[in-house]
Order: structure tokens, then sequence, then C-alpha cells
């Protein structure tokens, strides 16, 4: 039966059901026909009932619209806060208070295998990357059981480039600021696809990305604010701090678009050696755009080729209350020769607190006098933290760098001490 107007089809159904019910009962019943006694008046009456509520019910159900999209998958966030009390030695980095980091991290499960994550960074004090105060740190699709293993997983999008070294997040930067070492070689995150395979029960690694090249650029060492870069006012010291009186590291840099369109490939083999030890080996391989090669004749460096190479390779031991870690890259960038290395040393002194001893270099090839970029640099860092809770502790961090001038040419005073509140959710 088809209604047409404003009167609905749906309402019609219950009625015939009901009709073709009540018809049944009297041509099965038996007597029917002879004559209603009381007990088969009582019968339909009670059929009569069920079918009237059930006929309410379906009404009730018509009333509330179902919805008209409905995301699959799981939806979760959590992320972390941190402010800090910190002082450097550096004539423009007055000790001060700053909530220093806000971050979110939402994460969304299509699937058992198949996620969406991204992290957004907040900086509420003044300053930030590019002198704004928000970043999207990552934003990626993970893919689960894509490479070679079940458990392997296939990153499409921006995120750690997890094919070099040890990196530096989570437990495997064992202080709160990136180190000189992280800063030259693989602090910035890339753009690409990343397969990371876990093979033999889990006990070997092979993880490669083909990702857009980093690059060249600077960092900084002594000064607040995580590290981050500097090249004019305001572009990352919160109006503190200068090129004069800061000291300059050549860096591998995030690049969204590589200019001359090249493309890097980065390989990292490793695995367990034993219950406490691993250990891997790093290669990283692209070319440097032209714009490149004219930031390093501005640095001091003068290219002469295109390719950008590292070499590395990292360990990791931990047994009972003790944990160390290095790691070491020997590099060619445009024909400049450069290496360093990092050791780390832990120890959990109580159930609450844990003490760091970090060391550090790195060395160039070429020396320019004016330039910072191409001194030799060493950094030496005592952290202690103290837990709070399961996500939250005290980290009280000093940092001592020193570089090697040229003769003649006085060195900078740019040590740095911070006390850090962190609370994640």
């Amino acid at each position: 039966m088809v209604c047409s107007g404003n009167r609905a089809q749906f309402p019609m159904k219950p009625v015939l059901v009901v009709m073709t019910t009540i018809l049944v009962a009297v041509l099965l019943v038996p007597g029917t026909r002879a004559g209603n006694s009381a007990g088969q008046i009582e019968f339909l009456k009670g059929q009569v009932a069920v079918l009237k509520q059930r006929l309410a019910d379906l009404e009730s159900q018509r009333a509330v619209p179902a919805p008209a999209f409905k995301l699959p998958g799981n939806l979760s966030f959590h992320g972390y806060f941190r402010c800090r009390f910190h002082s450097s030695t550096l004539d423009s980095e007055p000790g001060t208070f700053e909530a220093t980091e806000l971050t979110f991290h939402p994460r969304w499960d299509v699937t058992d295998r198949i996620h969406g994550e991204t992290h957004i960074w907040f900086w509420p004090s003044a300053g930030g990357i590019g002198n704004t105060n928000n970043y999207i740190e990552s934003a990626m699709a993970i893919f689960d059981g894509v490479g070679l293993t079940e458990s392997s997983q296939l990153i499409v999008g921006k995120t750690r480039n997890w094919a070099y070294g040890i990196t530096p997040t989570g437990g495997g930067r064992l202080l709160s600021n990136y180190s000189l070492y992280s800063d030259s070689f693989h602090h910035d995150r890339v753009y690409g696809l990343q397969f990371l395979n876990k093979m033999d029960d889990g006990k070997i690694d092979l993880n490669l990305a083909v990702i857009n090249g980093y690059k060249v650029g600077i960092r900084t060492t002594g000064v607040a604010l995580l590290n981050f870069d500097v090249g004019a006012p305001g572009d990352g010291l919160g109006g503190r701090g200068s090129l004069a009186d800061t000291t300059l590291v050549l860096a591998n840099r995030e690049n969204g678009f590589d200019g001359d369109n090249n493309k890097a490939v980065s390989l990292r083999v490793g695995g367990r050696c034993n219950d406490t030890l691993t250990a891997g080996i790093s290669a990283y391989f692209s070319r440097i755009s032209e714009a490149d090669i004219a930031t390093l004749a501005g640095y001091g460096f003068t290219a002469t080729g295109r390719r950008h190479t590292m070499l590395g390779g990292d360990f990791r031991f931990r047994e009972g209350q003790w944990i160390w870690q290095g790691e070491y890259t020997t590099a060619r960038l445009a024909g400049n020769g450069y290496d360093g290395y990092q050791s780390v040393v832990g120890c959990d002194i109580s159930e609450k607190d844990t003490v760091y001893l970090q060391y550090g270099q790195v060395d160039y090839a070429a020396v320019t006098a004016a330039d910072t970029r191409t001194w030799d640099k060493q950094q030496l860092a005592v952290s202690w933290k103290h837990k709070l809770a399961k996500k939250s502790w005290l980290q009280l961090e000093y940092e001592i760098n020193s570089e090697d001038p040229p003769n003649g040419v006085p060195g900078k005073d740019n040590d740095l001490i911070f006390l850090e509140l962190f609370v994640g959710f």
C-alpha cells in the first residue's frame, strides 16, 4: 500500500499486523464462529493489548531520528603540559618562568589496523617557531601489518625519522632538552613513507624511509625554549638573544617540500643482542638543492658537490638500575666533512629519582673565524628527574656548552639551567 502527501507509509504496517492477527485468531480459535465464550474474549483482549504495546514501541522508535552519519572506529586524545623556570649565562637570557609547551595528540583508530594521528603543539609564552605560538609537529596515517611481517607498520605523512639512530623522543631522549648531537643530525621531523619492520620475533629491526631530504639549517646551544632556531630578532627567542651572543649549530632541518624535488633514503638495521643490549647501524643518502648550496656559503662552508650522506651506529644497554646509550655519526654535506657522538649514562637512585650524565660533541673539517657554525662544539649535561605521579615529574637540568674558536677569537658564554614540571594526560 502506498501513501502520498503528508501521510507516512510506516504507521500502516503495524495496523495491518494488528488486523491480520485478530482475523487469524478469530478463524483459528475453536468455537469462535459458534459464539464468543468468556475465555475466548479474554484471549483476544490479551492479544490486542500485546499488539498495541508493540505498535507504541514502533511509534516511539520512529519518533527518534537515526543519526545521519557516524564515524567508524574510536577517537582518543593524549598529550602533555610542561612549564619551566630557566636561566642562561647569555647576557640577554635572564631567569624567567615560562609555560613552555601544551600539546594535544588526537588519534583515530579507524580499524584495528588503520590509524590516523596528529600532534599539535602550543607555546603559551611568547616566541615559538617562526614567531608563531602553534605548530603541527606530526600528521600521519599508520597501517599495521604492511611490510615484511605481521608486526610491521607503514607510516605515511609527517613524523620523526624512525630510520636513523636512536630517535630523540620518549625513552630515546633521556634528558628533557634536545642534545647538541640530535640538534645536528636527527632532531627534525620528516615527510614521506616509512616502513618499520620487526623480524625474528621482534629481535631484528629493519626500518626504511623514503622521504623529502633535509634542508640545510641551524640550531642554537645554550638558549631557552627547547633550543628553538634563530635567524632574526624574535624568531624563536621570544625577543631575547641574538646571533651575536649565541653559538650556532649546523643542522639538518625539516623540509616540507625539497627545492629540487630530491628524495632521501634513510635506513636503520638493528636488534637485540641479548636481554640487556640493543645495537644498530644507520645510513642516510640525498642530494641538496641549489638554495642549500647558497645557504652553506653564507655559513662559511664551500660546496664542492651536491651529496648529503650520513653513516652512524648506536647502542643501548639496560640492566637493573643502570642505562647507557651512545650514538655516532660521520657526515658529508656538499663535500664538507663533519662528525659527532654522544653518550648518556643514567641511574635509578630510588623508586622516584633518576640521574643522568650526558656528553656529546660535533667536529667540523672547515673553520671560519667569524662563524660559530664552523667551530667544533662540546656539551656536558647533568639531569635529575623526580617522579610525582605516573605521568608527572620534576626535572632539574644543567647544560654546559663550549666550543673551540680559532686563535684570538673569544668563545661564547652560553650555559643553561632550568627546573621543569611535566604533566602528561
